[in-house]
């Protein structure tokens, strides 16, 4: 409209509309219009907003080299991606690097780079996972103090099942044994410093969890060991864990012996069974 305006009518140009649209269209950033031209696929006006910036602005251009080349590909201009590379001073990114391997057709290489990136991000990923699990672990630390210093005030109960969100974010933690066992160790650790006998229990079903995540990953060793620690408690759960260990160890008719006997105990025939989750525990272990 502006320059409709200024094109036509010259006087026009002087009127207080043209100079206050004047004035909000030269408020806009160059960079912000390159960047929003760029994105509606409006790459002539993008180009022209960049080139309008780096003028007014006296930027260097090696500042812009990721945009620029970017544009130069969305436009299909293989030379014009060459060009850009031609002018950096360092080291391209992979990422410029897959750009400029894609614009010219170099798709082997493209791939390539995509296979380091992809590599890379996991790797950076998991080393920022440690501090993401330590974080979970300082948060259940500072909770469990803060329960205990209550139950000795006598404000609060003290503990008599394992905290709800403990199961759901041991859910939400990383699929693997070394996310999940530091947790899981330093929850044993929170509840030996509850009243006995009611840590005993509760301890148990840690160590219990610890052997299923231990089995899960294949560290049959350590999953029996964990099985050993949880045999003190009376928990209904140890029997179907028992047997899932020696069926991974590829023990079937152990594990059958196992599971039968423990069933026959822990749900004897004269036994009727009204709680939901006990129900649930023998189902389970029928179903195996």
């Amino acid at each position: 409209w502006s320059r409709h305006i200024l094109y036509s009518k010259s006087k026009v140009s002087e009127s207080e509309d043209y100079q206050r649209v004047g004035a909000f269209l030269k408020a806009i950033p160059q960079d912000v219009l390159a960047k929003a031209s760029l994105r509606s696929k409006a790459y002539t006006r993008a180009l022209m907003h960049f080139e309008a910036h780096i003028t007014e602005n006296k930027e260097s251009i090696q500042d812009h080299l990721t945009f620029l080349q970017t544009l130069y590909a969305a436009m299909h201009e293989p030379d014009g991606v060459r060009g850009v590379n031609a002018l950096r001073r360092e080291e391209p990114s992979l990422r410029e690097q897959i750009l400029e391997h894609e614009s010219i057709g170099l798709l082997r290489d493209a791939t390539a780079c995509y296979d380091r990136a992809i590599h890379y991000e996991c790797g950076t990923y998991q080393r920022g996972y440690e501090y993401i699990v330590r974080l979970h672990m300082l948060s259940e630390l500072e909770h469990t103090f803060t329960e205990l210093q209550q139950s000795k005030k006598g404000s609060v109960p003290h503990l008599s099942k394992l905290p709800p969100h403990w199961s759901d974010r041991l859910e939400m933690t990383q699929n693997s044994f070394r996310a999940k066992e530091p947790i899981l160790a330093l929850r044993r650790a929170l509840l030996s410093l509850q009243p006995q006998p009611v840590c005993e229990e509760l301890v148990g079903e840690c160590w219990l969890q610890s052997a299923r995540v231990a089995r899960k990953a294949g560290h049959h060793q350590t999953a029996f060991n964990a099985l050993l620690n949880a045999d003190n408690t009376n928990l209904a759960e140890l029997v179907t864990e028992k047997a899932k260990w020696l069926w991974s160890k590829s023990d079937a008719h152990q594990a059958l012996i196992v599971l039968q006997k423990g069933v026959a105990q822990c749900f004897p025939d004269d036994q009727t069974l009204t709680d939901p989750h006990s129900l649930q525990i023998k189902g389970k272990a029928m179903l195996l």
